[in-house]
């Protein structure tokens, strides 16, 4: 009996040891919880642990947010140019940060006269930078800029007017012979995707065509089709990505151009059958190279054999695949890194946060905010976070721009920390109210 006892005892220990090496290893280990469900976000939750972990989730929020505005609120005292690290993800962070996406009170205090500020000050300096440049000119930060811009235009929910003429114009008039918008350099973690800019402005070209804003303007809907099916060209051209943030504007590309590919544009819906079906192919062109579109019935559209490569490319078992790869590049500390082993940080994390989340629904997913990966990877950022509010991201790249002090942290590193905060901000508010498509700026989901 004695011996029979120490053998329990001693398995005992070694079980005890085991788990403890595991939550060394995996210190978000806590976050895998089985009172921690998916309604353990939300202050309404009567169970002790999901209340904690709720107010944890709301601190962190409210110190981010701090910090964001403070920064936000310096950038017009030195600068008078927009970017996307004091405009367009601040404002994105915040018009997630209340249930219903409304623009007024949210529920940590009103932010609609710091928004009507970034949006005031992003028109007015896209205006002034816009007129001095000729139609075949890009912005001074290329495509990731002008993607940043009409990403801006969306999620500002506001009339843009002529200057949303003028930018989808300028998106027109810089897409590159085989159909994408190029960035200015190389800034990883960030900035430096064709995939990601290319993403963002074909956001924004949906989104103007959504609002009907071509109806008397400069741009016609044949303009539109045709930059969109240029965009797909190229996209379809592509290798697979290997890196972080291509992976995430590759799979967020696909699904806008899921969503682009209705009946409206030349009936060649993703439903419906293709044109020339049950007819002899033609041959395959060697390689797809914009703009080999044929015309149709007036309308820019794929041939039959292009639009064969593109379903195959965005078919939902390559879209699944492209998920699951990102989701093998989170790592054991919850985070991902720019590659595939990298060191985690906030902006990857984030990012991929959040691209994952959108393209939940599209493709009848469990909720994502119900899954472990989703916690652990909140689990990072709610660890990393600073005692100021900010996460610290390390700048790697030769700078491009003379340096300024804005007055937030983090020294020569302020920029792509100020990004990366903005970032995590827009993630966990997100999670809070579990938001339908975060970068659509969409209302939560029916629960």
């Amino acid at each position: 009996m004695k011996r029979h006892l120490a053998g329990l005892l001693a398995l005992a220990v070694l079980f005890v040891g085991f788990s403890q090496a595991l939550m060394a290893q995996k210190p978000w280990q806590d976050w895998n919880d089985p009172e921690f469900n998916h309604q353990s976000f939300h202050f309404n939750e009567h169970s002790a642990v999901a209340k904690e972990r709720t107010a944890a989730l709301q601190v962190a929020i409210e110190r981010g947010d701090r910090r964001v505005g403070q920064g936000v609120d310096n950038y017009p005292n030195h600068r008078d140019c927009f970017s996307c690290h004091h405009q367009a993800v601040p404002l994105f962070a915040m018009s997630l940060q209340s249930p219903n996406l409304g623009v007024g009170q949210g529920i940590w205090g009103d932010q609609e006269s710091r928004r009507d500020r970034i949006v005031e000050f992003s028109k007015k300096s896209l205006e002034r930078e816009l007129a001095t440049l000729k139609p075949e000119e890009e912005l001074g930060g290329r495509g990731m800029t002008l993607g940043y811009a009409l990403w801006t235009m969306g999620v500002s929910r506001s009339d843009w007017g002529k200057l949303s003429d003028d930018l989808v114009s300028k998106a027109i008039s810089t897409q590159q012979a085989d159909g994408r918008w190029r960035i200015h350099s190389v800034r990883p973690p960030a900035a430096s995707s064709e995939f990601m800019a290319t993403a963002l402005v074909m956001f924004g070209l949906h989104h103007y065509e959504q609002q009907g804003a071509t109806a008397n303007s400069k741009v016609s809907h044949k303009e539109l089709a045709k930059a969109k099916y240029r965009a797909v060209l190229w996209r379809v051209s592509q290798p697979e990505p290997s890196n972080t943030e291509d992976l995430c504007g590759a799979i967020w590309f696909d699904y806008l151009a899921l969503q682009t590919f209705t009946p409206a544009y030349g009936g060649l819906g993703f439903g419906a059958p293709l044109p020339g079906a049950g007819a002899t192919p033609q041959p395959v062109p060697s390689g797809l190279t914009a703009p080999a579109l044929k015309t149709t019935d007036g309308a820019d559209s794929p041939d039959w054999n292009q639009m064969k490569e593109i379903l195959s490319c965005l078919s939902e078992k390559k879209v699944q695949e492209r998920r699951k790869k990102l989701l093998a590049m989170q790592n054991s500390d919850g985070g991902w890194g720019y590659e595939p082993g990298r060191q985690s940080d906030a902006y990857s994390t984030a990012t991929s946060l959040l691209i994952l989340a959108q393209t939940e629904r599209q493709y009848k997913l469990p909720s994502v905010y119900q899954s472990l990966w989703f916690r652990y990877g909140v689990g990072y950022l709610l660890r990393t976070q600073q005692p100021d509010g900010s996460w610290h991201v390390s700048s790697v790249a030769n700078p491009v721009q003379e340096y300024f002090d804005n007055g937030d942290p983090h020294e020569t590193d302020q920029f792509i920390s100020m990004q990366a905060t903005a970032w995590a901000l827009a993630a966990l508010a997100s999670a809070y109210h579990q938001h339908a498509e975060p970068l659509s700026v969409r209302p939560p989901l029916v629960r």
